[in-house]
């Protein structure tokens, strides 16, 4: 990975050198080389590398035509980097001998804006062309790599990787951007350019923006694919799925050295990544050190529709390979208070999910002892890889196909779901809101935002989220939907996870990369036709099928989703004293005041449950609600303390 950071002077009057290198130094841990500047005429561009591919022996990811007219610094891992050096007419001697920001650029001078649907891999980039007089910038389909941008008028362009690098700007305010704020409250798609600080944007996943001295531009280059893959058999599409997800994790292990690691839960999406690998290092005589989270030791696990130990079924897939090396990661007693304040630096952006991130940083720690500088994940597989086909059922009921939705159902119901989940499944998209609301309270859940969320009505309906919900495609009342493809891309659009991985860069020298996020992969799962992926009830047929020889059976067989850190509650008991003093805090915050409901707060404290943590109600309440709003007001508190210094 690399550290961005650029300055265009558009009559402000500042040296953009100064500027840039002031940048550089502030995203220090995201970038462990010395600064590389390039300079063409008011515009100049710079970047700190953190070494982890063979190619970045070749120079720093900057690149600069001998005229000095065109200027590239890019983050950047090109996963087929040598089909576009063959399409430039490079042999392939030089493209080995070349890294990824020079066979980019060469990309860029070829085509332009054009070349960036081309790419395939994990990048965030910004392109100078001074003839033109006009600069690019760029993510990858999904956003694995950050790049944020303020734009003054008549003063400066500037960009950076990380908030940070802007941060070091004195006119761009540290203040946190409440709408941001408000939306990572109400569970928005992180598909869009708003960030969580003030005066400060990012380029979208998916889109390429173009600036000039008059204006900015914005385009989406990423669109789903519109038409289906149709083969003759549900096999073609097995050895479809499972020729692309080979493909995605070698891709991945380009920069390994003796050994990677894995996220390893008891999952379709982990195990496939981690049988993958194990399969393709055993060539390369590597070794997997699959780290699985689970609570601790002699956890009281009760019987339910989850598994509260994923430890046997990891295990199991583990075993299968004399390289993988299992490690048991248990967090749970570490209090995810503990993740908001380094979260803030790192990050700089609210924690979705901090007790998610306790076990998640402590994986981060363990990779690092171990000696290990790149983690495979598998958090992109539901909605592509491992994609469930449940909207299935509704699109049976919808097209009179009664005798396969019965059948389809039957098989559901005999492997263990619930009558009510397969009722809602088939019946919630038809049904009238409000009574798909007064089911979800009568099932012990919310309907309303208000319910599942702590955001004030007033700021609900001032901020006018419905309204912004309902343009992005949103069902506040997460019914569901049987339009599979709306459903697969909300999966996709929810998580911006480009800071995150940047976090775990600069907190401890971990590259994540996610095989699951593979831009081919998801297309080629996306155009898959529904009725493949749910076969005689069984869910994520082709994943399964994919997987038949790979990883264990009792994983491949379970049909119960994991419920990660099932010990959550013991580690936020032990601080109670202190969440209490976090929500005093954020009491106090008029700012967090304005949007979070300071009395619901309240009487969730006060109304601290004594048993029953694994309930729907307390579940939602404590897990959910109350933690995320502290999540979201410490950030509006840290920020608003930096903005004030």
């Amino acid at each position: 990975m690399t550290a961005l950071a650029g300055w265009w002077d558009l009559g402000g009057g500042r040296d953009p050198a100064d500027q840039c290198r002031a940048m550089l130094a502030a995203q220090q841990m995201y970038g462990n080389e010395d600064a590389a500047l390039a300079s063409s005429g008011r515009i100049t561009m710079g970047c700190k590398l953190f070494k982890l591919l063979p190619e970045d022996r070749y120079g720093a990811p900057l690149a600069m035509d001998s005229l000095g007219e065109r200027v590239l610094c890019a983050d950047v891992r090109l996963d087929n980097r040598s089909e576009i050096g063959r399409r430039l007419g490079l042999p392939p001697p030089e493209i080995g001998a070349l890294s990824d920001t020079a066979i980019l650029f060469r990309a860029l001078m070829r085509w332009e804006e054009e070349a960036v649907d081309r790419l395939r891999g994990d990048f965030s980039f910004a392109y100078w062309n001074g003839q033109k007089r006009r600069l690019l910038l760029a993510r990858d389909f999904l956003g694995q790599r950050p790049l944020h941008y303020h734009h003054r008028e008549n003063g400066f362009f500037s960009f950076a990787s990380m908030p940070k690098g802007l941060h070091a700007v004195p006119e761009i305010d540290r203040a946190p951007d409440m709408r941001g704020v408000a939306d990572f409250v109400a569970l928005m798609p992180e598909d869009g350019e708003n960030t969580f600080f003030e005066g400060i944007k990012k380029v979208a996943p998916g889109q390429f923006l173009v600036v000039t001295a008059t204006g900015l531009q914005r385009h989406r280059y990423w669109q789903p694919p519109s038409q289906p893959v149709l083969f003759k058999k549900t096999g073609d599409y097995v050895e479809g799925v499972r020729s692309k997800l080979d493909l995605a994790v070698a891709a991945r292990l380009r920069g390994t050295r003796d050994k990677v690691a894995t996220h390893l839960s008891g999952g379709l999406d982990s195990g496939a990544v981690t049988a993958t690998a194990a399969t393709l290092a055993a060539m390369r005589e590597h070794k997997i050190v699959a780290f699985t989270s689970a609570p601790r030791e002699h956890f009281e696990s009760q019987p339910g529709a989850s598994i509260l130990d994923e430890t046997t079924l990891a295990a199991a897939t583990a075993a299968r390979y004399p390289n993988v090396e299992h490690v048991v990661i248990r967090a749970g007693s570490t209090s995810p208070l503990e993740v908001l304040a380094g979260g803030f630096d790192r990050y700089e952006r609210p924690v979705l999910n901090p007790v998610n991130l306790v076990w998640l940083e402590a994986i981060y720690a363990a990779a690092q002892t171990s000696g290990t500088n790149i983690l495979l994940t598998g958090a992109r597989g539901n909605a592509g890889f491992s994609y469930s086909g449940m909207p299935l059922l509704s699109k049976l009921l919808r097209s009179g196909q009664i005798a396969r939705l019965a059948q389809e159902s039957r098989s559901l119901h005999r492997d263990g779901m619930r009558l009510g989940t397969l009722a809602a499944q088939a019946l919630g998209p038809f049904l009238p809101g409000p009574i798909w609301k007064l089911l979800q309270r009568l099932r012990g859940r919310y309907g309303e935002i208000t319910g599942y969320t702590a955001l004030r009505a007033e700021a609900v309906h001032e901020l006018k989220i419905a309204e912004m919900a309902r343009a992005a495609g949103m069902d506040l009342s997460f019914r569901p939907v049987s339009d599979s493809m709306a459903a697969r891309l909300w999966l996709l659009k929810g998580v911006d996870y480009g800071n995150y991985n940047k976090g775990a860069l600069g907190g401890w020298g971990v590259d994540t990369r996610d095989p699951t996020a593979d831009r081919d992969l998801i297309e080629f799962c996306l155009a898959i036709p529904d009725e493949h992926n749910l076969v005689n009830g069984v869910t994520r047929f082709i994943a399964r099928r994919a997987m038949a020889d790979r990883m264990a059976d009792a994983a491949l067989r379970e049909t119960r989703k994991g419920y990660q850190a099932a010990d959550w509650y013991e580690g936020l008991a032990a601080v109670r004293d202190t969440l209490q003093q976090e929500v005093a805090s954020i009491l106090a915050s008029q700012l967090a005041s304005s949007i979070l409901d300071t009395e619901r707060l309240q009487k969730l404290m006060a109304d601290w449950p004594s048993a029953g943590w694994t309930s729907p109600r307390v579940t939602q309440d404590y897990r959910l609600v109350l933690l995320r709003a502290v999540a979201a007001g410490s950030f509006i508190r840290r920020a608003a303390s930096a903005a004030a210094k």
